[in-house]
C-alpha cells in the first residue's frame, strides 16, 4: 500500500516537473523558444517553426488535460482531492487507490509522450551543431540539478 502511495506521489511530481526538465529549467516550459534562443543561435525561420510546434503542443495538451477553475497544474488539485476523499477503512479502499494510481500513471504517460513528441519535432528543426550545443547545455543543467539534490540529501 505504501508503495502505491509513493508511486502516486512520484507520478504527480513528474506531471508537474516534466516540461521544466524537457526544456532545461525553471519556467522554461512556458516558452521554450526563450530558452533555446539563449542557448543556441536560431534563425527567424527556426523560431517560427518552434513557436508553431509549441503552440500545437500546448493546444493539444490543454484539450487532453483541461484545468478546472483556479487550478495551476493540470489535474493536481483534483487528484489530491480524490486521495483525501478515500476512506482507508473502506472495504474497497485498495481498489479505489489502485484506480487513482492507474489514472495518474496514464495521465503522466500521456503528458510525457506529448512533451517527448514536441521535443523530437523541435530537434528536427535544429542543425547538428545546434543539437550538440543544446545537449551540452542540458547536460550542464542536469549536473547542476544532481548537485542540488545531493546537497539536499546531505542536509536531511
Amino acid at each position: 500500500m505504501n508503495k502505491k502511495i509513493v508511486l502516486t506521489g512520484v507520478v504527480l511530481t513528474l506531471l508537474i516537473s516534466g516540461s521544466a526538465i524537457a526544456f532545461g529549467g525553471k519556467n522554461q516550459h512556458r516558452n521554450p523558444v526563450n530558452f533555446l534562443e539563449r542557448v543556441i543561435d536560431l534563425s527567424d525561420n527556426q523560431v517560427e517553426q518552434i513557436e508553431s510546434i509549441h503552440a500545437q503542443q500546448k493546444a493539444q495538451f490543454e484539450s487532453q488535460f483541461p484545468r478546472t477553475e483556479g487550478e495551476k497544474h493540470h489535474g493536481k488539485k483534483r487528484m489530491i482531492k480524490a486521495m483525501m476523499q478515500l476512506d482507508p477503512e473502506s472495504a474497497d479502499y485498495q481498489s479505489k487507490l489502485e484506480q487513482l494510481a492507474n489514472e495518474a500513471a496514464a495521465q503522466a504517460k500521456a503528458k510525457i509522450l506529448l512533451r517527448g513528441q514536441a521535443k523530437q519535432e523541435i530537434y528536427a528543426v535544429l542543425s547538428d551543431q545546434q543539437k550538440a550545443e543544446l545537449r551540452a547545455k542540458q547536460e550542464k543543467i542536469r549536473k547542476k540539478m544532481e548537485k542540488r539534490a545531493q546537497r539536499r540529501a546531505e542536509n536531511n
